[in-house]
This record gives structure tokens, sequence and C-alpha cells, in this order.
């Protein structure tokens, strides 16, 4: 069984060093858990059981209900719903939750289709299933350029889910893709698995910051205001300037970017081409350079390494 000590060595080794695979014992719950698929399942219960049946351990049971959501629940706008209910205590509010929940966990395991409130729900019905303490959190998923210093508003759900007295941050949704227009494209990562704090609100903030499981915790208005990460960008790479998400026109501005993984290229975008950036210094693992922008320049700027966008920004007169 995974310890506290064993379960925060195995995501230094993840996130530190990337290089390195999962260990056997979580890549043998994802080869088990692909052969999932071909059983049709018409419960949540029967899914849960499955899953309790071939793993022992908590973390591999939390790991199997991600990789099967991950890998078989798609996104789709068709999905989405609203939920009103009215109720006249307490105890008739928490129940009608509940049954919603239920209802909508079900509907997603048989659909195979979801926003991610169903991502979430699905999530957190297996966990209840199991034994295995889970929440579901709502707040901000911070994925485009307008979002940059834009409201507050919640747009998004997630999950918490508590392994060996422990809480990790758990991301199905954006674990298992992204939409290209209209067109889901299943893209199952493992960035959003138990995400370290630190690297979870780089693109995600709940609306009780307590959530955020920061020992510090970061504003709204600092989230918001911050550069947009994207998905490549969030374990490799880390921008220590500039720390704002909006840029002035015909500024100078300093760029430094800490990476663990050696930079071959940085290249810019904006007024829809490419540019190298100019004299890179490097210096303990920090890559320092400066962009001169132009009166005349789009109102986005973006950062890549190699073929990845890594960073974006702003960019105002």
């Amino acid at each position: 069984m995974f310890g506290k000590t064993l379960l925060k060595l195995f995501f230094t080794i993840v996130f530190l060093a990337t290089s390195l695979s999962y260990g056997q014992s979580l890549s043998a719950v994802d080869a088990k858990v692909k052969t999932y698929p071909t059983i049709r399942f018409n419960t949540v219960e029967q899914l849960a059981e499955m899953i309790d049946q071939d793993f022992d351990t908590n973390l591999e049971k939390v790991r199997a209900i991600y990789s099967w959501i991950t890998n078989n629940v798609a996104y789709s706008y068709d999905a989405r719903s609203t939920m009103s209910i009215s109720y006249r205590s307490e105890k008739e509010r928490i129940e009608k939750l509940r049954q919603y929940q239920e209802r909508t966990a079900t509907i997603t395991l048989k659909t195979k289709k979801a926003v991610c409130h169903g991502y979430s729900m699905l999530f957190k019905e297996l966990c209840d299933q199991l034994g295995i303490p889970c929440k579901i959190v709502r707040g901000f998923g911070k994925s485009f350029l307008s979002d940059i210093a834009s409201e507050f508003e919640s747009n998004h759900a997630w999950n918490i889910v508590t392994i060996d007295d422990e809480d990790y941050l758990v991301d199905s949704t954006w674990g298992a893709g992204y939409m290209n227009g209209n067109r889901f494209v299943r893209e199952v990562t493992d960035v959003y698995f138990l995400t370290p704090p630190e690297i979870f609100v780089r693109n995600h903030y709940p609306q009780d910051s307590r959530d955020s499981l920061l020992n510090e915790i970061i504003g709204k208005e600092d989230f918001l205001n911050r550069p947009l990460v994207y998905e490549a960008g969030l374990t490799d790479y880390r921008l220590n300037k500039p720390t704002s998400g909006t840029l002035e026109r015909k500024e100078t501005h300093s760029f430094e970017i800490e990476s663990e993984v050696p930079i071959s290229r940085i290249r810019m975008y904006y007024n829809g081409g490419w540019l190298d950036v100019g004299e890179l210094t490097v210096s303990n693992n920090k890559y320092s350079f400066q962009v001169s922008l132009p009166n005349k320049v789009d109102h986005e700027l973006l950062i890549y390494i190699d073929s990845e966008a890594i960073f974006g920004f702003k960019v105002k007169s």
C-alpha cells in the first residue's frame, strides 16, 4: 500500500523528471482499465464493483476512475443541462442534490458524453461507491487569452479526492482532451491527475479559495491578471517574468523562463507571423530575453518553445 511518503515521492518523480513514466503499479492500472470499454455498464455501481475487485489501494482505484473516464467520456456541448431544485429544508436540499448527482453520473456513464459537471459528478459518484472521500469543486478554468484580466465567473468543475488523509486535485475533463471548434479531440494526459496545487492554480481557481489547497492563497484578481499558461507549459516551464498577462505596446519587456529541461529555441507569434527571440541569456536553468513590441502589433502575443505554445499575453496600447 502506498504511504504518504511514497505517494509524494511518486509525484516528485512525475513532475520533476517527466522523462520517467508512471510506476509499474499505475501503468498496470491503466492497462487493466483499457479492457473495460468492451463491457457495457448500465449502472455506476457495476463499474465501481469492477474497480473494487481489480484493485487494492485507494490510489489505484482513483487512478482507475480517472483512466476510465478520460478514455471513455467525450466532451459534448449537447450534454449541457441546467439544474433547478426547490426544497423546504436543508435535508431535502441535500437529498435532491444527491439524486441529481446520481442521475447525471448515470447519464454520463451510459452516453459517454458530458460537460465538466458530468465528468466531475461521475468521478465523485464512483468515489462515493468505493468509500473514497471526494468533493466537487466549482470555479474558473483559465483557458483562453480573453480570460486574462477578465471578470471572475464560475465556468468549470473539477474534484478534490482524499487518499491516505491527503487531499489532491483532479480534473478529468481537461485530462480527457480538448475541443477543436465543436469537435472533441481525445488526448488523455496525466497533467491533471493529482496535480500539485502550485501547478493546478496556474489555470484553475475555485469559488472557495481554500479549495486551491495552497498554503499561501493567491487572490482571484492576481490569478486573473497573470499570463495564460498552456498545458505544455504547466510542468516543464515556469515563467518568472513578466508576472502580468497584459503587455503595453511600444515598450520593451523582460522575460525569464525557468526550466529543468534544456530549451533549444524560443519563438514569439504575433501579427500572424513568427519571430525568434533576440539575445538569449542562460544562467542556472533560467532563460532571459527582451521583447520589444512595436506600435502596430496584434492584441495577442504567444511564446512558443520548440513547437508548443507555452505562455500567452494580451497586448494593449
